[in-house]
């Protein structure tokens, strides 16, 4: 199971790129969401995004490196633990007062793809070898009728503490009416609720440890619960904006957002109590 967390339960689970084409007016197919993903790669490498000494990465990596820096991509971040999901949907500030949500979603069974690997060359795609990755994740996806999780090699810090993926799949040529936005999924996909449901009862007996197809179902969590999980979080589970974002990138975000205030406001020994002495320069001046 991978798991994703989100500060408002009216939320779905579904790419940056998909939100992207909607808000501009675009129909979301499959044809729109790859024109779009290939422009933005190209321009990309026009940058010289994703550009060694060692060559030039291949599609699938460089739209988890876009992914990761907040570039619209069909990619979807999961993670494998849910403590860190639930943290992500406790811990948006400016969502405090809304209730969130815990989604889970099954990928036992779902093909995975690593961002280096060497891609399988086909026919059709031997002449462009970088592109033969998502090419044929894509034809993978649409073959099983479901999402691939794609693992980022090599893991960056943040994706480190993150334990996270993602999850990517061709598009329905009819979207699935739910939460989770993108994905095909088989007729077992409602009975995950039910099944998690049954778990709680202590005669439950669910057998085997692999389930088939890609499904999903959402805990709510509301705002007081939030509150008093975010400290949770935090003191026993090492969960935080500092442990989840270890990086510069993180820490500018962080202090940028405001909220590092209480930590600007001390410097460990004095506990922020004792005024800042004035610099030379200034009293002289």
């Amino acid at each position: 199971m991978v798991w994703r967390g989100l500060g408002d339960h009216a939320f779905k689970v579904e790419s940056t790129l998909v939100r992207a084409l909607r808000k501009e007016g675009v129909e979301v197919t499959e044809a729109n969401l790859r024109q779009r993903e290939v422009e933005i790669l190209r321009v990309a490498r026009n940058w010289d995004i994703g550009l060694s000494e060692h060559g030039s990465v291949t599609d699938m990596h460089l739209l988890a490196m876009l992914q990761h820096h907040g570039a619209p991509t069909r990619l979807i971040d999961v993670t494998f633990n849910p403590l860190t999901a639930l943290w992500f949907a406790c811990s948006d500030s400016s969502m405090a007062n809304l209730p969130g949500v815990l989604v889970v979603m099954t990928v036992s069974d779902a093909p995975s793809r690593v961002t280096s690997d060497i891609p399988t060359l086909t026919y059709d795609t031997v002449t462009m070898p970088r592109e033969a990755t998502v090419i044929s994740a894509m034809r993978k996806s649409q073959a099983i009728g479901g999402p691939l999780l794609i693992e980022p090699r090599p893991k960056d810090e943040r994706m480190k503490a993150q334990e996270g993926a993602f999850l990517a799949g061709v598009f329905p040529d009819v979207p699935q009416d739910g939460p989770v936005v993108g994905f095909q999924w088989s007729g077992f996909a409602p009975l995950l609720p039910f099944t998690l449901r049954a778990l709680e009862s202590p005669d439950a007996n669910i057998g085997g440890t692999n389930w088939q197809g890609f499904s999903y179902a959402g805990i709510v969590i509301s705002p007081e619960i939030k509150r008093q999980l975010l400290p949770v979080l935090d003191r026993t589970f090492n969960r935080s904006h500092r442990t989840m974002y270890p990086d510069m990138p993180g820490f500018v975000a962080t202090l940028k957002q405001g909220l590092l205030r209480d930590e600007l406001g001390s410097d460990g020994n004095r506990g922020g109590d004792l005024p800042v002495p004035m610099p030379e320069y200034w009293q002289n001046a």
